[in-house]
């Protein structure tokens, strides 16, 4: 989630509580770990389906804030999201929560997916990226800010990146 939570914004509500397990129509939801990482908080909960006895885990990282001066944060939580992503047992799909899937949300996406085609293929294609994301929301990265953004997310991780490099 990359949305601070606002009890007054129904999109960006608590939708668990403290007081677990909590149950909603046929599943119940357990929040079974919290730890507080600094910039973000990541939650483990347990998820229940009441009459098929199905059990999954759910790990959920948020980010506390979205600070336009300290722009490691959207890289760091992406290099914390694949660290947890590679110990967790069961394999599966990370899953975003957002409001719309326009603004952080796009430009988190757009960031992950241009540090896995550098990983992979050396290289950089934002516009290519952007394009492909807008086919599936047309709102996605609406603003040259946002674009430009996305660019400097990844000009500091292949920073970062070229640093760790040269350093081993």
């Amino acid at each position: 989630m990359l949305n601070p939570l606002n009890p007054k914004d129904e999109s960006c509500c608590k939708y668990w509580t403290d007081s677990c397990p909590f149950e909603v129509g046929h599943m119940t939801l357990e929040l079974t770990f919290q730890e507080n990482k600094g910039f973000y908080v990541h939650r483990m909960f347990k998820i229940s389906h009441i009459y098929e006895k199905r059990v999954m885990k759910v790990h959920r990282m948020h980010l506390k804030s979205w600070d336009e001066e300290n722009l490691f944060d959207i890289t760091r939580l992406i290099h914390e999201m694949d660290t947890l992503l590679d110990g967790i047992a069961a394999k599966g799909l990370p899953v975003g929560h957002c409001i719309d899937g326009v603004g952080r949300t796009g430009i988190f996406l757009v960031t992950k997916s241009e540090m896995e085609r550098l990983k992979l293929e050396n290289r950089v294609d934002v516009f290519s990226t952007v394009r492909q994301l807008r086919g599936s929301n047309q709102h996605c990265i609406p603003t040259q800010d946002d674009y430009d953004l996305c660019q400097l997310h990844i000009w500091i991780h292949q920073s970062q990146h070229m640093a760790t490099s040269k350093q081993s």
